[in-house]
């Protein structure tokens, strides 16, 4: 192998025709470059997206993640990340390689058979004002930065003309406020215009390939699961919450004082010994700190407390360990997770999360400071009200016997919601088989709305419908 270093450097050019410093290869006969671009010059050069739009060769993008990604961006300044983006064009695009940045390999060693490849370091070049390039993997990263770029130049550039009002009026404290606020957009502009996000440019790509390669991508792509993923999110408070009970509370330990909960896993598996996977208990942190029905963005979880989210967890697990005999025994390690799927109806997750939303919107006062920092405090008398339901509730919990099968007791079978209040007409929330409430969104608020009922009416199944509620 050859190698030779150059120090011959310019800055990139952000108008007309693009001079951007990349690295060139071949991949399966494609010229392929590969570069980090500043976030506002890939705003330039790469075709925009319009969101919550079919896109003929890509998916389309949902307008209601971009914000969240804008904002992890312009909060999470010292610790962001994203992965590369994935480009391609169906053009050819120019490439004058540096003097002596040409890296060559070749073998013919007979063992290996003969073998090449080349990587040659130079300036890339850009039309960028044909927006010929093309996302194929990456565009909730890049709309979403995007659009908020947009924002915040919106902003400062207003923030400027309203500077320059004061100025002209003589309000200089005005004109002070407005110079703060002018050098924080600033601030989040220039990080825009100097960070940079890797990429990679595939070219003379067609649009019957661009779709073949988006598919292969969507479909090869492994996921980290939810699981996973809270078990290493140190961002959000409700995950943080939830590593801290997951490891700390009696409930979730086992009999040497090791974590009883799955944290690789969605879910917990049916013969194994953990009772509950890492993704329900966020669950429920997120329905006890939020409701069922305040999403959890970056900024709510951010103004959330996380000792404060830990303590009135504690009380909702406390309350659900005081009157379900079953959750005392596995505290005292007398029952494993594996029994414990074949004896009870609280070993279905969606349970304990419908009655975290009840809680959440009986026992629990959220109230938020002037900055939108959120206290939770609990409201005992209606802690002592639901405790009280979950009494009722714990000798219908048990599995029983049909057959050789195990079943849930007749009166899960018959809740529902109305579809309108005008009729009789019912949506079930157990199936007419099955040991477990069925987990989507509507049948979970059903559930929750209908434990509220419970705690109002004193008497558990009293209703056995509510209305339906509009998502």
């Amino acid at each position: 192998m050859t190698t030779n270093i150059s120090n011959e450097f310019q800055p990139i050019s952000m108008t007309g025709k693009v001079k951007i410093p990349a690295q060139k290869t071949v991949r399966n006969g494609h010229p392929t470059f590969i570069a980090a671009i500043p976030f506002k010059l890939l705003f330039e050069i790469i075709e925009r997206i319009t969101p919550d739009t079919a896109l003929e060769a890509n998916r389309k993008v949902e307008s209601k993640r971009l914000p969240e990604i804008g904002e992890y961006f312009i909060k999470e300044k010292d610790t962001w990340i994203f992965p590369p983006i994935l480009v391609d064009t169906q053009e050819s695009l120019d490439f004058e390689p540096f003097p002596g940045q040409q890296f060559i390999m070749n073998s013919d060693n007979p063992e290996n058979g003969s073998m090449a490849y080349r990587i040659e370091g130079g300036w890339l070049i850009v039309d960028n004002g044909k927006k010929i390039l093309k996302i194929m993997d990456g565009q909730h990263r890049f709309m979403g930065n995007l659009l908020k770029y947009e924002e915040i130049t919106s902003q400062l550039n207003k923030a400027k003309a309203m500077q320059l009002d004061f100025k002209n009026s003589g309000d200089k404290l005005n004109e002070e406020i407005m110079a703060n606020k002018i050098k924080t957009l600033q601030a989040n502009y220039d990080r825009y215009a100097n960070e940079t996000l890797t990429v990679e440019i595939v070219t003379l790509v067609t649009d019957s390939l661009h779709k073949r390669w988006f598919t292969t991508v969507a479909d090869k792509a492994e996921g980290i699961n939810y699981s996973a993923k809270t078990r290493l999110d140190e961002i959000n408070t409700t995950s943080v919450a939830a590593n801290i009970l997951a490891n700390s509370y009696p409930l979730f330990l086992d009999e040497n004082g090791e974590s009883n909960i799955e944290k690789h896993q969605m879910l917990a598996k049916k013969s194994g010994k953990e009772i509950y996977s890492l993704g329900n208990i966020r669950d429920w942190t997120k329905n006890i700190a939020l409701g069922t029905t305040d999403k959890a963005t970056l900024k709510r979880e951010a103004d959330l407390n996380e000792e404060n989210l830990v303590d009135i967890t504690k009380v909702f697990l406390g309350v659900l360990e005081e009157n379900f005999r079953i959750l005392k025994d596995i505290s005292n390690h007398r029952i494993n997770g594996k029994e414990f799927r074949q004896k009870s109806l609280l070993s279905s997750p969606t349970i304990i999360r419908a009655l975290s939303g009840a809680f959440h919107e009986l026992c629990v006062h959220k109230s938020e400071n002037s900055e939108g920092k959120i206290k939770l405090e609990i409201l005992t008398d209606e802690v002592t009200k639901f405790g009280k339901m979950v009494g009722q509730l714990s000798k219908y919990c048990d599995y029983i016997i049909v057959g050789k099968k195990l079943d849930v007791h007749p009166n899960w079978r018959k809740i529902g919601s109305t579809k309108t209040s005008s009729t009789s007409e019912k949506d079930t929330v157990f199936r007419s088989s099955g040991i477990a409430p069925q987990s989507g969104f509507q049948e979970r608020q059903v559930l929750s709305d209908l434990f509220k009922k419970w705690v109002e009416t004193e008497t558990v199944f009293e209703p056995l419908t509510v209305p339906k509620r509009s998502k």
